[in-house]
C-alpha cells in the first residue's frame, strides 16, 4: 500500500489534532482514502525549513513514505529574507526528499495567507503598546506580498521536476478574497474549524493526485 507523510509547521500539527480528537465524522485521520494510502502526520509549531531539515528527517527515515506533503515555508517569510531564497529552499527540500530519502512524489503546498501577527512576531511589547494594530497590519502587508512571490516562484520551478507538485488551495485560501478571513482564528494565522475543514479537503485532493501520479509513472 502507498504510504504518505504530511509534515510541516503548526497548521499540520493542529489539523492532525483536529482529525484525531474532533467531533466531525467526515474528517478522519485516514482522509477517507485508507483503501489506497496510509497517511501519517508530523507537525511541530514554529517549524521553519531549516528546523525541519535538522529535526524531522528521522520521521521520514522511520516512515519511509512514498509521498510527502510539505506544509512549510510560511514561518520563513521575513522582511529581510528574499522570496527567491525561501522558494529555493522549499524546492531543494523536495529534491532532497526524492533523491536521498527515495520519496516517489513530493507535494509542496502553497504558503497560506495571514491576516495579522502576534506581538512576538512583530517585535513589540505587550505592555502599553499603542502601535500593535499598525504593526500587525504592516506585518500582514509584508507577509502577504512576499508569500505570494514565493508561491509564484515555486509554481514555476517545480515544472522542471516530474516528482514535485506545487499544490494550490485555490479559492479556499486565496490571498485576495476577504471571505477567507473567517477560516482563520482570531490570531489570523491558525485555522478555525471551518478552515480546518477546507484544508482537509484540499489535502485529500493533494494525496489522491499524488497517488495517481506515482501509480501511472512510466
Amino acid at each position: 500500500m502507498t504510504k504518505a507523510l504530511i509534515m510541516g509547521h503548526s497548521l499540520c500539527k493542529w489539523l492532525d489534532r483536529f482529525l484525531r480528537f474532533g467531533t466531525d465524522p467526515r474528517l478522519v485521520p485516514s482522509f477517507n482514502i485508507a483503501e489506497v494510502c496510509k497517511v501519517n502526520m508530523k507537525g511541530v509549531g514554529g517549524r521553519t525549513i531549516d528546523k525541519l531539515l535538522r529535526q524531522d528527517m528521522g520521521e521520514v527515515r522511520l516512515r519511509r513514505p512514498d509521498i510527502v506533503v510539505l506544509i512549510i515555508g510560511d514561518n520563513d517569510v521575513k522582511a529581510d529574507t528574499s522570496p527567491e531564497v525561501i522558494a529555493h529552499k522549499i524546492v531543494a527540500l523536495g529534491t532532497l526528499l526524492h533523491r536521498k530519502y527515495r520519496v516517489k512524489h513530493v507535494v509542496l503546498c502553497q504558503l497560506m495567507p495571514r491576516f495579522t501577527a502576534t506581538l512576538r512576531q512583530v517585535g513589540v511589547s505587550k505592555i502599553h503598546n499603542r502601535n500593535s494594530v499598525a504593526a500587525g497590519k504592516n506585518y500582514k502587508d509584508m507577509y502577504c506580498q512576499l508569500a505570494k512571490e514565493v508561491n509564484d516562484i515555486v509554481r514555476s520551478e517545480v515544472l522542471a521536476y516530474p516528482y514535485l507538485t506545487f499544490w494550490e488551495h485555490k479559492r479556499k485560501f486565496a490571498f485576495d478574497r476577504p471571505q477567507v478571513r473567517e477560516k482563520f482564528r482570531s490570531d489570523g494565522i491558525h485555522l478555525s474549524p471551518k478552515g480546518q475543514w477546507h484544508l482537509y479537503k484540499s489535502l485529500r485532493g493533494a494525496l489522491i493526485n499524488a497517488c495517481y501520479k506515482i501509480s501511472h509513472k512510466h
